[in-house]
């Protein structure tokens, strides 16, 4: 090929993308965070204040002497510093998860539009891919979700966009202010977050009503349902920040639906710039999960994501009260 009078020498680019393994891996991140979690709460609760001292040390650090934990409020502080590291995680790997997102997007954008006329050596090309995804891993987290939404363009259906977005402030609070609520975090004087609610809904002759209790009777005619509602949690400037395990579980549940629904974004705009995944996915909004379980057996309940059965909620022995989301 001749450019400007200079043989330039012709080369294939092709891209090949994953998006299985990016969502995988944002599966894993979440599951490991939740593993985490849970073992620091069940340890919280047989905690003794010598438990909170290094062991094994010649020289042991006391920055202040005068602060002493009995033992209800080491526990105490000790649950919810668990809880806050979690969530730091879990928003973290969103974050990384994004940053897949976008390598992908960035690629198949440049091969879409790049110039008709003109010629980039190899170098070049990765020298841009280079600037680009340096660029967007050091952005804002809200940046880097315009970005995607903004090259999605139309094909853009993570209408959750603020949820995450308010998930992301929690944890800045968190991180940054140990959960003290400041100006910066809050808008009109209140930190407003928002996730999804997994709960369990009876629907019985009687008619239909939320199950918190357990052991569980399910009598002939009835059905279990496993629903999943968004839920608005608020702050004001001054308040300290508590969050329950559930809390933690119900948003590393948000941020997998997020991702599910991005990563089907994603799919149907490389279908419509002519590349063809083998197994198109189509992920419903947040509120629109109903897990249905009928009669007395005792198995698992499978979300209906598409063609997709691989993310589940596992009732686990009802007799003894356990319910397990995961994937």
């Amino acid at each position: 090929m001749r450019h400007g009078g200079v043989v330039a020498e012709s080369f294939k680019l092709e891209v090949e993308a994953n998006l299985a393994a990016v969502i995988g891996r944002l599966r894993n991140d979440l599951q490991a965070a939740c593993n985490l979690v849970a073992a620091g709460t069940n340890c919280s609760a047989t905690l003794r204040p010598d438990q909170f001292e290094a062991p094994n040390l010649v020289i042991r650090l006391s920055p202040a002497r005068n602060l002493k934990w009995d033992e209800e409020s080491g526990r105490a502080h000790f649950a919810q510093w668990v809880v806050r590291n979690g969530l730091r995680d879990a928003v973290e790997a969103m974050s990384t998860y994004l940053e897949s997102i976008y390598q992908v997007l960035w690629a198949w954008d440049f091969i879409v539009n790049q110039p008709a006329e003109g010629y980039l050596d190899e170098a070049t090309i990765w020298a841009q891919k280079d600037v680009a995804e340096r660029d967007f891993s050091n952005a804002e987290f809200k940046k880097k979700v315009a970005s995607i939404r903004d090259l999605l363009g139309p094909l853009d259906q993570t209408d959750s966009a603020e949820m995450v977005l308010s998930i992301h402030r929690l944890r800045n609070c968190l991180v940054h202010r140990n959960g003290k609520v400041g100006k910066k975090h809050a808008r009109s004087g209140v930190l407003r977050c928002q996730w999804c609610r997994l709960y369990i809904k009876m629907i019985d002759p009687d008619g239909e009503h939320e199950v918190s209790t357990f052991p569980l009777e399910i009598g002939p005619g009835s059905r279990l349902l496993v629903r999943s509602s968004p839920i608005t949690r608020e702050w004001k400037i001054g308040d300290t920040i508590t969050l329950e395990l559930v809390d933690f579980v119900n948003v590393c549940w948000t941020l997998l639906i997020l991702g599910n629904q991005l990563v089907s974004s994603v799919e149907k705009f490389g279908i419509s710039h002519g590349v063809h995944p083998a197994r198109p996915q189509g992920a419903p909004p947040l509120d629109a999960f109903e897990f249905e379980f009928v009669g007395d057996e005792i198995g698992q309940l499978i979300i209906n994501e598409g063609d997709k059965t691989d993310s589940q909620v596992t009732l686990r022995d009802l007799s003894t009260g356990k319910c397990q989301a995961g994937s």
